[in-house]
Parts: C-alpha cells; sequence; structure tokens
C-alpha cells in the first residue's frame, strides 16, 4: 500500500496531462437497452417481482419477472431486492465554490470633500442575488460519488455564505460533465445572516441594515425602471443585476431559503419577511420546531440537515445499570490500582441528553404539527446525515414519511415530479436496489445507484456474513509492505459496527512531496477476513484502492491493489493494531490531530 500510494504523489502530474486521451479511451458504452430483474417495489411480504426496462436514460417499462427479456439488453440481477427511486438531498453546500468578487460596486465618496449624508449606492458585501450555482458547480471526476453510495440521484447544489447568495442547482449526482448534469440551472435563492470580509456589515444589526436597505433598493429601481420605460423624463436607470435578481424576492414571486440553526433566528427571518412580503423556506431548521404552529399556518417548508452531534449517554439508563451492579457480588480488587476518571455531574448529563433528544425530535414534531420538512445534507458528508436521520427515525420518526419527503415529495417542491420522485414508466431512469429498506429496523445495504440509466454497483455482503466472535477491525493500524522499509507507515483508521461493516480512512506520506495523502474507504468484515475498498482522485482521474487481509488479534496481513486506467498493481502488506492511546510523532499524525482520525 505504501508504494502504490507514493507512486499515486509522484504520477499526478502525469495523470492530469493525459486526461484527455485516457478519458476518450476509457469512456463508458452504455447498451441500448438495460433490464434491472427481479425487484420489489414495496416492502410488503406478497411484493410481486418486477423488471425495470431502461433505454436512453428512462424507464421504459416495468413488467414482472419471468417475461421474456429485450435481445441484446444488459440484464442486471435485482435478486428480489428493493428498488427506490433515487433520493433527493433538498440541500447541499458542497460542489459550489464562488470565485472571489467584487464588493464595491460604485464610486466612493471622498469624505475630505464630502460628507457622507446617507449610505452608499451598491456595498454589495454579502449581496450576489444575480450568481449561479450551475456556473461553477464541480464534484471532481467521480462527480457525487458520496452521494450516489447512499442512494441519491439527485441534490440541489447550493450557494451559501452571503446574506443573498444567489441560485441554487438542481444536479444529477452521475459522473459527467456540468452541462449534462444539470436539471435547473436557476432553483431559488439563498441566504443566511453572514457576509463574509471586511467591513460593514460584519454584526447581526449590520446584516439587518445590510438587507433592508438592498430590499429598499430593489423596489425604487423597480418603480425607477417602469418610469423610464413609461418615457417619464427620469434618469436611465443604472445596469444592475443584483437588483433585478433581488426585486424577484419582493412580494414572494421567487422563494428565498434561508438559513436558521436556532428558534431565535427563525423568529428574526420572519419578522423581515412580513417587513418585504417574502416567501421564506428554513434550511438546517434546528429549534424550527418551537415555531411549528406558526410554520405550518403560514406553509413554510423546512429543510432539515439533523446535525444532531454524538449521541450523549442517558444518565437514567446508567443509574439502572448502577443499580444492577450494586446487586452482583463485589469482585476481589486487592491486586487491582485504582485508577480515576473524571466523571460529568449527573445534573449536566441530563441536560446534555434532554438537548439532543431535542434536536433529534425536531423532524417528527414539525411533521406532526403539519409542517412541510424535506431532508437535505447542508455542509456534511451524505454518509453522516443518513445516519442521524436513522437515528431520528429510532427516535419515532415516522420511516415512510421520511422516504415520501426524499423522494415524491422532494422532486414536487423542485418542479420535477413528473421526472422525478416515482419508479414509473416515462420517469427518468434515478433509482436504486437495497437489499432491504434502508431505513428499517435493520437498515439495508445498497447494491446499485442507477442515474438517468447510467448505473453504479456497489459489493455487498452476503446474506448472514459477518465477523466470527471477538474479531474486531476498528482501530487505528499502522501497515507496512513487504519487503521496503519506509520511515512513514501507512496508517489505516478504521471503524467496525455490530454488522461487520467498516468505514475509514487509509492515509500515507508521499516522500518526494511530503504531502498526505488519504482516501476514505469501506468495506465489511466476514469471519475474520477484511475487505476495504476506496478511490482516489487525481485531476481527471480516479484510482480504485482495493485492499483485502486476514485479521488475527492486533495483526493483520493481506493484499493491496491499485487500479489505474492502463493496469494494477499488487503488494503485499503486514500490520498492527496500536494500543488504545498510544502516540506518535509523524507527519501523518501531526494531519490526524489537526483533522480529526473519523472516517471521511
Amino acid at each position: 500500500m505504501t508504494r502504490p500510494l507514493r507512486l499515486l504523489g509522484s504520477l499526478a502530474a502525469a495523470l492530469t496531462l493525459s486526461a484527455p486521451i485516457l478519458a476518450q479511451v476509457h469512456a463508458p458504452i452504455q447498451p441500448d437497452t438495460i433490464v434491472v430483474q427481479n425487484v420489489v417495489l414495496s416492502t410488503a411480504d406478497d411484493a410481486q417481482g418486477m423488471d425495470i426496462h431502461i433505454r436512453g436514460g428512462h424507464v421504459v417499462e416495468l413488467k414482472p419477472t419471468g417475461d421474456e427479456l429485450p435481445p441484446g439488453a444488459r440484464v442486471l440481477a435485482g435478486e428480489g431486492r428493493l428498488a427506490l427511486p433515487g433520493f433527493i438531498d433538498a440541500w447541499t453546500t458542497a460542489g459550489v465554490e464562488e470565485p472571489e468578487r467584487e464588493t464595491q460596486l460604485d464610486i466612493p465618496i471622498e469624505v475630505i470633500s464630502d460628507v457622507r449624508a446617507g449610505m452608499r449606492e451598491a456595498n454589495r458585501k454579502g449581496v450576489r442575488p444575480s450568481f449561479r450555482a450551475a456556473d461553477v458547480i464541480d464534484f471532481g471526476a467521480d462527480g457525487a460519488g458520496a452521494w450516489r453510495a447512499e442512494g441519491f440521484g439527485t441534490l440541489l447544489a447550493a450557494p451559501d455564505g452571503a446574506l443573498l447568495a444567489g441560485h441554487g442547482a438542481l444536479v444529477a449526482t452521475r459522473a459527467g460533465a456540468r452541462r449534462d448534469l444539470v436539471l435547473n440551472p436557476e432553483v431559488f435563492q439563498f441566504g443566511a445572516f453572514t457576509a463574509s470580509g471586511r467591513g460593514f456589515p460584519s454584526t447581526l444589526m449590520g446584516y439587518f441594515s445590510q438587507l433592508r436597505q438592498f430590499f429598499y433598493d430593489a423596489e425604487r429601481q423597480t418603480a425607477w425602471q417602469s418610469r423610464y420605460d413609461a418615457g417619464q423624463p427620469v434618469p436611465r436607470p443604472a445596469w444592475d443585476p443584483d437588483l433585478a435578481a433581488g426585486a424577484m424576492l419582493l412580494g414572494g414571486r421567487e422563494l428565498y431559503i434561508v438559513e436558521a440553526h436556532d428558534a431565535g433566528t427563525v423568529e428574526r427571518w420572519l419578522r423581515l419577511a412580513d417587513e418585504f412580503d417574502l416567501r421564506l423556506a428554513f434550511a438546517g431548521g434546528a429549534g424550527a420546531s418551537e415555531h411549528a404552529a406558526l410554520l405550518a399556518e403560514r406553509q413554510i417548508p423546512v429543510i432539515l440537515s439533523l446535525e444532531l452531534g454524538d449521541e450523549p449517554e442517558d444518565p437514567s439508563a446508567e443509574e439502572e445499570s448502577d443499580d444492577q451492579a450494586a446487586d452482583e457480588p463485589e469482585q476481589d480488587a486487592a491486586d487491582e490500582e485504582p485508577v480515576w476518571h473524571y466523571t460529568k455531574p449527573t445534573a449536566q448529563l441530563a441536560e446534555e441528553r434532554r438537548l439532543w433528544e431535542e434536536r433529534r425530535d425536531n423532524a417528527k414534531l414539525l411533521t406532526e404539527a403539519g409542517v412541510r420538512v424535506l431532508y437535505g445534507s447542508g455542509d456534511r458528508k451524505p454518509k453522516e446525515f443518513m445516519a442521524d436521520l436513522r437515528k431520528a427515525i429510532d427516535g419515532g420518526l415516522d420511516a415512510a414519511t421520511v422516504t415520501h419527503a426524499m423522494t415524491a415529495d422532494a422532486a414536487l417542491f423542485f418542479g420535477h415530479a413528473e421526472r422525478l420522485g416515482a419508479l414509473e414508466a416515462g420517469r427518468n431512469a434515478t433509482f436504486s436496489v437495497w437489499t432491504g429498506d434502508p431505513f428499517g429496523a435493520e437498515p439495508g445495504d445498497i447494491a446499485l445507484t442507477i442515474v438517468d440509466g447510467v448505473v453504479y454497483e456497489f459489493e455487498v455482503r452476503a446474506e448472514g456474513e459477518g465477523p466470527d466472535e471477538g474479531v474486531d477491525a476498528s482501530g487505528t493500524w499502522e501497515i507496512e509492505i513487504e519487503g521496503m522499509e519506509s520511515e512513514e507507515a501507512t496508517l489505516m483508521i478504521l471503524e467496525m459496527d455490530d454488522e461487520g461493516r467498516l468505514t475509514g480512512t487509509l492515509r500515507s506520506v508521499d516522500p518526494e512531496s511530503g504531502e498526505v495523502l488519504e482516501t476514505a474507504v469501506k468495506g465489511a468484515v466476514s469471519g475474520s477476513s477484511a475487505s476495504l475498498e476506496g478511490t482516489l482522485s487525481l485531476g481527471d482521474f480516479e484510482v480504485d484502492v482495493r485492499i483485502t487481509g486476514e485479521l488475527n488479534g492486533d495483526t493483520v496481513s493481506g493484499e493491496s491493489t491499485l487500479l489505474f486506467p492502463w493496469g494494477e498493481e499488487v503488494e503485499k502488506y503486514s500490520g498492527t493494531r496500536r494500543p488504545e492511546g498510544h502516540q506518535h510523532e509523524s507527519v501523518i499524525e501531526h494531519y490526524s490531530c489537526m483533522h480529526g482520525t473519523e472516517a471521511l
């Protein structure tokens, strides 16, 4: 593993230069017809097996399994698994990075020779409503692969970091050129109480003042333009795309999706909306349930990002455990050295648990109050977002309602109900196939994601497989390549759940540049065998990493494979797991301290 990762660093420039040639050689060729054979469309016990026929990026037919297949079709085995419409991420800020722009669009008054009697004509710090995410959106060579791995076929990429950040873009999650991925280049406007950079505004009061002044300017510009167009003797209005875009928000002609992560911010936005007759939706939505009745009455949607954080222990459960332990006979601890551990006060633990449950139950309370709730990952990784969504479902949120919100209702919200959100003939071929209900008591694994008819397959652990008793791959592993010496060991930082699923990070150092190279990996443990896979992006190329190994206590050995566009390289390796709390000083360790060791 070490040598391939070093090789990636030195080959990065060459790969980038040769991108156009190799991209043409390895361009995927799609068959005329694809058939996903023998899937079910619901979790009902009597659900009939169906074949989904795909042609030209569309679902052209759904037929009972067993009917004759079209000649020349590519057949994908569904194995009786559950097919669901592709999920729609209703709000993510990933993939959108606006180039730096000028914020002072007027000529400032020289205060030495004159006195500023009012606000400037066009100080646009934090105000950029004419910006379009569709013009800059970029998810790299793999496209939105992290979303596909969680069953998402579509996402709403939104600009952020400004009072009026601009328009979002509805985008397919498959890999491809930007022009092929954008379903709608102008979807609503987005904003937040923030404006980066020096100068006014920089406080909440300033943000309010800037927004109010801009909306007044937009009203004035609209009236001025009407008089000028009618031939009245008024000066020619300035050409100002931002004012024109901002005017679309006045009177509720265009939806304004604003970030709010607490109840107080929700209230502030509502007051501003009342003043200028704005039509709002909230993104983030933490604390919105405190205003659930008002939001339902005004029909204001909420897009929840469910940032729950680590689940704190329930002190009431601990008390029950302590009572049970008190009934058990005491162990002889005469030879054991006492170890002191800091324990938080019970009242603090109870408050932390209460606040966490409040965040978890936010979606449930909003839904029960009749608020239209959608779901979006915000600035988080989709895997983390889905994990928190499952926690909310474990807390009582209805799973069927969540599935509907992330498919049919989200498609309707974005004006694409005729193309997305359902598995029917005539719709886009954008759906996923799962081994079971992704929001069930035992969530299923994803087997296929199909976006616009392009197929992405995932490795699925066979039914009944899992780790042997006592086998645990969690921890930090130091990996060495057989027959090679290196000052910096490669690190595998892994977490394993009860079912043997693995997630984590692979890190190594390029000996030439000193750059830390890393990739997210995932896989599973079956018996005592572990398998992992990940993808490194280098310029316009992807290099697949595959790792297999045999676990034996705190040691592991096996093979690592890198799949280049021109072939593969295989290396044997061995590794040991560090004891908990073990420290090393190295470039990788410093990187881990700075960036954390959680799975990417």
